[in-house]
């Protein structure tokens, strides 16, 4: 209400104090909803220290990078040089499994053995119990679940998705439809992301 005795424009509260106009409800309630609240730490929701009876809007959760509710997706360059790290070990990898079956039975045989077992070590094995491979640790990132945020997501879930995304390989073009798929994605998922149910996001 306002009262009179105090300086200029100024309006006393229910309280008994004197306040500056811009402190007067009204002036309060525009600024409300052009600008956001803000909570200070230890202050009781809903309770403002500045303002007597001044009520404030629930806080939104910080985002960090491309991210959707409380998640932190990981950046879709992470990803790319991830998987660049990724092939070029999984590329050294059988090319040393192929020249070592060729040295020791002079055929191919054992060396296709010994790639499909590092493939299912490195893309099955590996990233289902710890989350990452060496080239998504490197980069800070991790497979995760998609409903929880929760890593590791299990042997079973890493396998189905690297069988989903050999297949897609196997299509004409699939393998960029596949790896572009995040840049257009809500969930910054790609389609073997989406068939097992998993995301990738930062540690960082």
């Amino acid at each position: 209400m306002a009262g009179t005795g105090g300086p200029p424009g100024w309006w006393i509260a229910s309280d008994g104090k004197w306040y500056p106009p811009e402190l007067h409800p009204t002036v309060r309630a525009e600024r409300a909803i052009s600008e956001p609240s803000v909570v200070s730490p230890g202050t009781a929701f809903g309770a403002s220290p500045e303002w007597p009876g001044a009520t404030t809007r629930a806080p939104v959760p910080y985002q960090y990078g491309p991210s959707r509710g409380s998640f932190r997706y990981a950046l879709y360059g992470s990803r790319v040089i991830a998987y660049v790290v990724d092939a070029f070990v999984t590329g050294v990898a059988i090319w040393m499994a192929m020249v070592l079956s060729l040295a020791v039975t002079r055929s191919t045989g054992v060396g296709v053995l010994l790639a499909i077992a590092f493939a299912l070590w490195y893309h099955v094995w590996k990233l289902g119990t710890s989350g990452q491979t060496w080239g998504m640790r490197a980069l800070k990132i991790s497979l995760a679940d998609k409903s929880t945020g929760k890593h590791p997501v299990g042997i079973g879930r890493a396998l189905l998705r690297a069988l989903l995304a050999f297949v897609i390989t196997c299509i004409p073009f699939g393998i960029f439809v596949d790896l572009l798929w995040p840049l257009w994605d809500p969930d910054k998922q790609t389609l073997h992301d989406k068939t097992a149910s998993t995301v990738v996001m930062n540690d960082a």
